[in-house]
């Protein structure tokens, strides 16, 4: 894939929000592909600036420049971070934590879940029955 590391000079033009103009014009670029690559680009940016300000926060990261091998997980919930909707809260929890607590509201990932429960409470039951065995107990 196209790395997204992107490292501008210090003095860059910026535009009136403040982003470098030519670092929205590679972003932009790399997401042309998907349209609405403007808005997209600045989602993206104000994403990452509400991710590096969590990891400052909670004192997991140091927000000056992070590279990718040093990016922790930060505490702050992910649906607080700009441009984080129902679905990407949901799959963060389910794909990136773990957390098989509560079922997800959109209907692919409920399939995955239901899929995923299904697949714990199999391993938990082989489980039972390995211990089972091992202490010499019938199953009835």
């Amino acid at each position: 894939g196209e790395s997204l590391a992107v490292a501008l000079p210090a003095g860059s033009d910026t535009d009136p929000d403040g982003y470098s103009i030519d670092g929205m014009r590679v972003l932009e670029s790399i997401l042309a592909p998907l349209g609405l690559h403007r808005k997209r680009a600045r989602a993206f940016v104000r994403l990452s600036e509400d991710y590096l300000a969590a990891q400052s926060r909670d004192g997991t990261g140091n927000a000056s420049r992070t590279l990718p091998q040093q990016i922790s997980r930060i505490t702050t919930p992910v649906s607080s971070l700009h441009g984080v909707g129902a679905y990407a809260a949901d799959a963060h929890a389910l794909f990136c934590e773990g957390i098989l607590g509560v079922a997800p509201r959109d209907h692919a990932l409920r399939w995955w879940y239901a899929w995923a429960i299904e697949r714990r409470e199999g391993e938990r039951r082989e489980q039972a029955e390995r211990r089972r065995g091992e202490t010499g107990q019938d199953a009835f």
